[in-house]
């Protein structure tokens, strides 16, 4: 999936060394709006946190944290921050490992 985007490219010239900035639109697309979706998730998990400390039993932990909405945020939570974690660790790997084989003992291996 290609997609324009507002940057220009700083790199120019012939052949084919110089790489669109364009193919890694769709890792940023994914980070800036999974970034979105994570604030208001981490607020509910700190609420829900809160919530859990105010009520030191574990009957009223468990009540709590056994709500359907509350399994909700916490599977979301969990989800999209490990998918976000990943593809974070991927995008470092791929810009700053210039090694194929440090590479490929990264998350990027098959």
């Amino acid at each position: 999936m290609t997609s324009r985007t507002p940057f220009i490219s700083g790199r120019t010239g012939p052949g084919s060394a110089f790489v669109s900035d364009r193919s890694g639109s769709s890792h940023d697309r994914f980070m800036r709006r999974s970034a979105w979706i994570m604030a208001p998730l981490s607020i509910a998990v700190a609420a829900l946190l809160a919530s859990v400390a105010a009520n030191p039993s574990y009957a009223e932990a468990r009540a709590i944290l056994g709500q359907p909405a509350a399994a909700i945020v916490l599977i979301a939570f969990g989800l999209v921050g490990t998918a976000h974690a990943y593809v974070g660790a991927e995008s470092i790997i791929i810009d700053y490992v210039h090694d194929a084989q440090k590479k490929s003992a990264g998350p990027l291996r098959q």
